[in-house]
């Protein structure tokens, strides 16, 4: 995948954060699908810290689906994981996020 591709995926979270608050839509849950994001560059980290900033202050609950290892490892390396929490990160191998995975 091009670096390219994934700063946009990245960069395209906080313009659909933008949008959903511009017509009033507020979730209670977002979940982002990684499984096809391989690795994670300080850009990509630092959109999606900002994402989950907002999801927080907007009381959201953000959970991260399909993670890899090396993904899963940078997010760690960047305090990403803790302030997102163990419980709204699923790895690649988790088989499906259930009804009660994503429960407030």
């Amino acid at each position: 995948m091009s670096m390219k591709f994934k700063t946009f995926f990245f960069e395209a979270l906080l313009k659909y954060d933008e949008v959903m608050r511009g017509i009033g839509q507020k979730p209670k849950v977002r979940v982002v699908v990684l499984e096809k994001i391989f690795d994670i560059d300080p850009t990509g980290l630092r959109c999606l810290k900002d994402f989950a900033q907002r999801c927080k202050k907007q009381k959201i609950r953000l959970i991260l689906s399909g993670v890899n290892t090396l993904v899963f490892q940078t997010m760690q390396d960047a305090n990403l994981y803790d302030f997102i929490k163990k419980e709204n990160v699923f790895s690649e191998s988790d088989s499906e996020i259930t009804g009660s995975d994503l429960e407030m």
